[in-house]
């Protein structure tokens, strides 16, 4: 190629002197004999023209060499390509499968190498990884080690840069150095990539097997179809804002993982792994699908002390899973179903969860247990709930609006500012509770338990407590007080050791229903009440404004020791 630059330099000078001095030349020589003019001048003109010729020559010979210069790439890889297939292991695979993972280390290599540019430049390393990865190591047989990954990395790079450039295969098409690829793989996950930042990498199609990822951080990252595998130590791991699309953490130790702000796509979670302390917050849960183990009657998922606040679960299905103690605050499960997807009682615990401005708006809630969690201004609205445990919670500033509620249980909760308007209670237990300033209106409390329960400035009005059991202490009666009871329907309640205090009864149901020990201090407009075919017995209306039920016009089916 340089002779060919060489000449056509030459020709090119040749034909540029031609054209600048052939006039003058000749006009030069016609002072001489006219022969000899004639012949110098042919001479050079000969001369120019084989300078020529042999540019034109030259420039073909280099236009041909151009055009098969790909073509002689090609053959040279197939000879190298055959070199070291023959120096490697047998093992092989798909040429697809190899580039993919040579790519995805090439990734992680590249960022491991900008982690440690601060190692010290050393001739004794000729590459960048040797000098990243042997990074304040002094035990020589550990370098060694170290080196040597190094070098089978180099190989199968360049064995990578081969098969690229042979277009005759296809991605179908064995090829070697599979055992290389693996052992390289296998060695950077398990031995290297702890504690490393590999912030932003982009990696896909992997099944890592024993990886040892502790602190390692992948914030802004997107991993897909990725696969962990045998116990992979993922403790204090940093998936911060990243897109996790279809990966899978089997058996993985999870404590203290970071998800926040993540977007997880179709993740699978199962009971073997340990997910304490894990951070969901911010993070995107709507393309999950499901949050739960693939047997849902068998052992629970544990997310203990996990954070979930701000997380979007909204659509999911969460059943067989253990959230004790984890901090839902604000997070959205709007329109998911919790706990439904699985027959055990109880499959799902919430248990001590901090779930305050949780939205569960249109939730379907089944055989979850809510014991002692703190829903303080959570959303309930238009959710379906049956067989709940809510006892001991602490509830304030709640909402239940047109909720459907049966068989739940609220014993000893402590309820304050709930809405329960236009809900449908059917078969709860209210035992034991404390409610203040609790509004039913319109609320239909059907068959409803309400065994020692304090009950304080609350309204009823056009609520249905028909077959309700509102039964208090024989020694000490139970008090409600400050409530409306405005149209209540309290017909065949059952009422027993009740001290009703300033309570309105304005056009109250009592029809057929059996009041025991109960006294009605300074409630009002009981005059206006229907007690068609009641049942009373040691019954007192006392107080300075007291009234009682009107006499006249009624049917009491059994009244004794009653103070009118």
């Amino acid at each position: 190629m340089l002779i060919s630059i060489t000449f056509s330099a030459l020709a090119i000078t040749a034909e540029c002197a031609v054209v600048a001095f052939a006039v003058p030349v000749k006009i030069f020589l016609s002072a001489t004999p006219f022969q000899v003019d004639k012949i110098f001048y042919l001479v050079i003109i000969i001369i120019f023209a084989l300078f020529t010729l042999f540019n034109v020559y030259k420039l073909v010979h280099f236009t041909y060499g151009v055009i098969n210069y790909e073509e002689g790439l090609k053959e040279l890889a197939k000879k190298k390509i055959s070199t070291y297939e023959k120096n490697s292991c047998n093992m092989e695979m798909r040429k697809g499968e190899f580039l993919n993972l040579v790519n995805n280390i090439e990734v992680l290599v590249e960022r491991l190498v900008r982690n440690h540019l601060h190692a010290k430049i050393s001739t004794a390393y000729d590459s960048n990884l040797k000098r990243a990865i042997c990074d304040g190591i002094t035990d020589a047989g550990d370098i060694s080690t170290r080196e040597k990954l190094a070098e089978n990395y180099k190989r199968i790079i360049d064995y990578r840069n081969l098969l690229l450039q042979d277009s005759s295969t296809v991605d179908s098409d064995p090829v070697t150095m599979g055992e290389e690829i693996k052992s390289v793989m296998k060695d950077l996950f398990q031995k290297y990539l702890k504690n490393e930042l590999l912030t932003g990498v982009n990696i896909s199609n992997l099944e890592i097997k024993e990886a040892n990822l502790e602190k390692a951080s992948f914030s802004n990252s997107s991993l897909q179809k990725i696969q962990f595998k045998d116990k992979a130590n993922l403790v204090n791991t940093d998936f911060r804002d990243s897109t996790l699309n279809n990966v899978s953490f089997e058996n993985a130790e999870c404590e203290n993982i970071n998800f926040s702000g993540c977007k997880l796509i179709n993740v699978r979670f199962n009971t073997h792994m340990k997910l304490d302390r894990a951070i969901f917050t911010n993070a995107d849960l709507s393309g999950m699908g499901e949050l739960g183990p693939q047997d849902k009657e068998g052992e629970r998922i544990k997310f203990s002390h996990a954070n979930f606040s701000r997380a979007n679960l909204t659509h999911q299905d969460i059943f067989n899973a253990s959230f004790e103690f984890a901090d839902f605050s604000n997070a959205r499960l709007i329109d998911s179903k919790i706990g439904s997807s699985a027959q055990k009682k109880e499959n799902t615990v919430f248990a001590y969860a901090d779930m305050e401005k949780v939205d569960l708006l249109r939730c379907i809630i089944a055989r979850c247990d809510f014991q002692n969690a703190n829903l303080n201004n959570a959303s309930f609205t238009y959710a379906k709930i049956s067989d709940v445990n809510f006892s001991e919670s602490q509830i304030t500033d709640c909402r239940f609006e047109k909720s459907y509620c049966t068989d739940f249980s609220m014993k000893g909760a402590i309820l304050e500012n709930l809405v329960f308007t236009y809900a449908i209670m059917t078969s709860a237990d209210m035992s034991g509770a404390k409610l203040d300033h609790i509004y039913f209106n319109d609320a239909v409390c059907r068959n409803t338990l309400w065994v020692r329960t304090q009950i304080n400035f609350s309204v009823f009005e056009r609520s249905v407590l028909a077959n309700a059991r509102i039964v208090g202490n024989a020694e000490q009666r139970g008090r409600i007080s400050n409530c409306d009871f405005l149209y209540t329907d309290l017909s065949n309640a059952a009422i027993a050791n009740i001290e009703f205090c300033e309570c309105d009864f304005q056009g109250a149901d009592f029809t057929n229903a059996r009041l025991i020990n109960v006294q009605f201090i300074n409630c009002r407009n009981l005059a206006s009440a229907v007690p068609e075919n009641i049942w009373l017995s040691k019954v007192s209306f006392i107080g300075e404004n007291k009234t009682a039920f009107c006499k006249n016009g009624y049917h009491f089916r059994y009244a004794e020791d009653v103070n009118w």
